[in-house]
């Protein structure tokens, strides 16, 4: 019987732990000129805005919520020429997945807010797990990227909270 209740615990954590909606952050936070690939000399910032960038792995949505250039920080250096989400690993410069030129509502040709959202492939959902994406925006003084982030996934505070709720039950059921 506390085997049963032990396995019952450990699966019922590890599946509550994968399932839902993650936030995906920039591995150093924002996308800046030296994360670009070829690095560039642009002092441009560009960050997550309101609820960021977000994956809800049930639908396979990865919702994008940025801005670059406003809020204090760097404009870009040359005016705007496109954004894009790309497959590739940090430092390597990968094929274009989602083009969200589109996406831009611009402030002026130097800032403004990327907004939009696309579905993953399976395939594309294990790069994105895997740190392989990155968000690019390009210019006209630096056409291959002015800056870049690369993404990393991290799962919501509630589903550490029932992670460790879900551990807390199993050790509490070993003990006994």
């Amino acid at each position: 019987m506390n085997k049963a209740i032990t396995l019952s615990t450990l699966l019922g954590a590890a599946v509550v732990s994968h399932a839902g909606i993650w936030n995906v952050n920039f591995v150093n936070d924002l996308m800046t000129g030296a994360e670009a690939v070829p690095p560039t000399a642009s002092v441009a910032i560009g960050g997550e805005l309101g609820s960021g960038i977000r994956y809800n792995d049930a639908a396979n949505r990865l919702e994008i919520n940025l801005l670059y250039g406003m809020i204090g920080w760097p404009e870009l250096e040359g005016n705007f020429l496109s954004a894009s989400l790309g497959l590739g690993a940090p430092g390597q410069v990968g094929q274009q997945v989602v083009d969200m030129t589109t996406w831009n509502l611009a402030f002026g040709s130097r800032r403004g807010f990327i907004l939009g959202e696309t579905t993953l492939t399976q395939a594309q959902e294990a790069q994105l797990f895997a740190g392989n994406f990155y968000i690019s925006i390009s210019s006209a003084k630096y056409p291959t990227g002015e800056i870049r982030g690369q993404l990393a996934v991290v799962p919501e505070p509630g589903t550490w909270a029932l992670l460790l709720a879900g551990l807390g039950g199993l050790w509490y059921f070993r003990r006994k």
